[in-house]
């Protein structure tokens, strides 16, 4: 009833190919969607070298990820304290317990970050299978559980983990590589607390961001702008709403990020300009 566009692996398509319809001179090349071709060219060449090289690629690549999430973070939350995984490592081991990729304080709050190249595979996208659903969920499932497991160990007060005791407040986000559209409905919503719970995860109110928001939001989050703000808001508004409200706000646009100067470095070495793309 259903199959996945091809037009995802093969945006651009050279009709009439071995037809005959056309002498030589008249072939030509053709993107009936071109904004596919953005998405072939960064998270595409991800999937391909997946698609290759396994795991021995992926787990690579999730290191560097979650040193990317990082770069931004410490780019956008000046008025706390940001720590790493590593840092956290130094007073607490992987046996006494899981660690975020990333957690930030303010005041009596945590914020939690835990990275994960998650996404919905073919099958889940195309007919909405749910076992290939349930499937795509499980680096979603292992991040929350991750992140639940730490909380608790605040809560617990356990030795080594003092620069969280007097938190009050924690907040666990995950960040995927690309957008999960629809996982932060109160339908995805259930059926992810409804896994979380026959794992012994219960009452864990997460957020799941692709990295992208982080980095729309970076110069708003530089300007000054509260990051437990903008998490408390995402609940009742969708993120393109809220963003615009913010930037209103802020009067900051992405061209003001800092990843907009490496953006205009990378588009000029390639010879392209931004009415180029």
């Amino acid at each position: 009833m259903y199959d996945f566009n091809p037009l995802i692996t093969y945006p651009v398509i050279k009709p009439c190919q071995g037809k005959n319809f056309l002498k030589d001179d008249q072939q030509f090349f053709y993107a009936p969607i071109p904004g596919l071709i953005a998405s072939r060219i960064t998270s595409g060449i991800f999937y391909q070298m997946f698609n290759e090289y396994k795991t021995n690629f992926s787990d690579y690549f999730g290191l560097v990820f979650e040193k990317y999430v990082g770069l931004i973070l410490q780019r956008s939350l000046f008025q706390g304290t940001l720590f790493s995984e590593s840092e956290i490592r130094e007073v607490y081991s992987s046996k006494e317990g899981m660690a975020p990729d990333w957690a930030f304080v303010y005041e009596e709050t945590v914020i939690l970050f835990e990275c994960k190249i998650a996404r919905f595979s073919k099958e889940a996208q195309a007919i909405a299978n749910v076992e290939a659903v349930n499937k795509s969920l499980l680096q979603i499932e292992k991040g929350l559980r991750q992140l639940a497991s730490f909380i608790s160990a605040c809560r617990a007060k356990h030795p080594g983990l003092e620069n969280f005791h007097h938190c009050n407040r924690f907040i666990p986000i995950l960040i995927s590589l690309e957008p999960l559209y629809l996982i932060n409905t109160s339908l995805f919503r259930k059926h992810i607390d409804n896994i979380l719970a026959s794992k012994s995860v219960i009452g864990l109110d997460w957020q799941i961001l692709a990295v992208e928001h982080l980095e729309s939001l970076q110069p708003h989050l530089e300007a000054g702008y509260s990051l437990v703000q903008f998490l408390d808001n995402l609940k009742k508004v969708s993120f393109n709403n809220l963003l615009d409200s913010i930037a209103n706000e802020t009067g900051k646009t992405f061209a003001d990020s800092f990843l907009y100067k490496k953006q205009k470095k990378i588009y000029q070495h390639i010879g392209l300009t931004e009415t180029d793309v």
